[in-house]
C-alpha cells in the first residue's frame, strides 16, 4: 500500500516539476543502454541540446521512445544546472527478442 501512495505521489508531482523547467535551454541529452548503441536512442529522441524545453515536447519525446517498443524499462531524469539550463538523462533497459524464422 505504501508503494501505491508513493507512486501516486510521484505521478501527481512530476508534471509540476516539469512545468517549472519550461523555457529553459537543454544543455545536454545523455543515454545509457544495456545493449543498444546509445547514439541510436539519441537519434530517435526529438529533443536536442540547444532546444527550448517545454513539458509538452518532453512528454511527446518520451512517448516516441516508448512507441519503439524495444525497451523493457525507460527512466527519464531532468537535472537543472547552475547556468539556468537543463540536462536530460535517459536510462534504457532493452529486452531480449526472438525473431521468427
Amino acid at each position: 500500500m505504501k508503494k501505491f501512495f508513493f507512486l501516486l505521489f510521484l505521478l501527481c508531482t512530476f508534471p509540476l516539476c516539469a512545468q517549472n523547467q519550461d523555457g529553459k535551454i537543454i544543455s545536454r541529452v545523455q543515454a545509457q543502454t544495456t545493449r543498444m548503441n546509445p547514439k541510436v536512442l539519441l537519434e530517435r529522441f526529438p529533443l536536442k541540446p540547444g532546444d527550448r524545453f517545454t513539458a509538452q515536447a518532453y512528454d511527446r519525446a518520451q512517448d516516441e521512445l516508448h512507441d519503439m517498443r524495444v525497451f523493457k524499462k525507460l527512466d527519464f531524469t531532468l537535472t537543472p544546472r547552475a547556468d539556468d539550463k537543463l540536462d536530460i538523462n535517459i536510462s534504457a533497459e532493452d529486452g531480449y527478442f526472438i525473431f521468427p524464422l
